[in-house]
This record gives C-alpha cells, structure tokens and sequence, in this order.
C-alpha cells in the first residue's frame, strides 16, 4: 500500500454519505474529487425542489440568460427533468475563482488546457503530479480529463479519486458515487472504444495531488 494512503483523514468509499438524495443531485464529480459536501448546496436544492413548476421555470431562464454558454453545456441539458431536480446548483470548475467567465466563452472551450487552469485557480493548493510520481504524505491523488462532441460541439469534464484503499471511484454528475476496481487508464481506454462510435474525443489532463486538511474551495454557477 502506498504511504500516502495511511494518512489520517485520506478520503474513503462512502457511497451512503453521497448517495443521499439532496447531497446526489447537488454535486458532482468534482465535489467528489474536492471531497467535499456543501451543505449550502444540499440547502438550495431542497428549496429548488418545492419550488412550483412556474418558478422554476423562470429560474431557469433567469441562469440561462446570464450565462448561456455555460448552462447550454454543463448540467443544463435535463435528460430525466422529474429526476434531476438542481441541474444548477452543482459545481463547477472556474465558478469560485470565476475564471470561467473567461476561458469559458463558447460551448467548445472546455480542454485540458483551461480546465486545470481553472482548477488550479480555485484551489491553489492542488499540485500537478507525473504519472510516475508518489503522492506527497498529507495529499490524495485525483484523475481528471475532458471529452468533446465535435458534431455537436460540446465537452465536459470529469473526475475520478482514489481512495484510502487505493481503489478509485467516481461520481459521474447526478450519478450515485461508484468503484471502479480498474486503474485511470484501464477506465479511459474503455471509454475510449465508446467514444470513438459517439463522435467523441478524450483530452487527459492527468493526475494532482490534494492537500487532505484545510478548505476546498466549490462555486456553483447558480451564486455567480
């Protein structure tokens, strides 16, 4: 086992603590990564949910007007709309330190390259890490990467974290958290081979390193 995972507080598997239904459909894969529960989140949403059909609907157009780009790409698109009932308040990257507003200016910006700068400006604290580098002692490793459409010109982003058992797992979007059992790569090339016949490609960002103590730093589109 890897010296790094003994450390005390190193993120575990806790899918009931994530799985809960205001905590699941208020955050996401990088509030897993973060590690990170908002409760003010948790709060928005459980008022977002009694909100009349009327009023949310005004809600919505309110945010989309304000920050169409984004909203039309991340989290917007509501396939299961009696499910997914806060779309808008999950996180997102560049949200806290509002670096999105701009290196996030039209649906096909989302890359490597500004993703991790965006990253990184919201938690300063995160170190890039080579593949082959051990996680510094008081750090947890993280994945990240980007996918694009380029038919429909549309990305996203997406974490996976290792927990204290030196598996990996994920929370993809309003998905409950899951195992993987497989390393990055195994899980990326996976993706890969279905991408390819959806008219997407994959851009790695690769590993960091983030520090176990001290705040994570989370923005939601909805506070901007």
């Amino acid at each position: 086992m890897e010296e790094h995972l003994l450390y005390p507080g190193h993120p575990k598997f806790e899918p009931k603590k994530w799985n809960k239904k205001y905590v699941l459909k208020s955050h996401n894969c990088y509030a897993y990564a973060m590690n990170t529960v908002k409760k003010r989140f948790v709060k928005t949403c459980k008022k977002f949910d009694k909100l009349s059909t009327k009023r949310k609907t005004l809600k919505k157009r309110q945010l989309r007007e304000k920050l169409i780009n984004i909203y039309d790409n991340w989290d917007w698109q509501i396939i299961e709309p009696n499910k997914d009932i806060c779309p808008y308040i999950r996180p997102q990257i560049g949200a806290f330190s509002k670096t999105v507003k701009t290196l996030y200016r039209s649906l096909f910006d989302v890359n490597s390259k500004n993703i991790e700068k965006m990253l990184l400006k919201d938690n300063p604290k995160i170190k890039k890490l080579k593949k082959t580098d051990k996680c510094p002692w008081g750090y947890y490793r993280i994945y990240l990467y980007t996918w694009k459409n380029t038919k429909k010109k549309k990305g996203d982003y997406h974490f996976l974290r290792q927990d204290n058992t030196g598996l990996w797992s994920h929370k993809n979007g309003v998905g409950k958290a899951r195992l993987l059992k497989i390393t990055p790569e195994i899980y990326i090339s996976g993706l890969k081979a279905k991408y390819l016949l959806e008219g997407k490609t994959i851009d790695i960002c690769g590993y960091y390193a983030v520090p176990i103590k001290g705040r994570r730093n989370l923005g939601s589109l909805y506070y901007i």
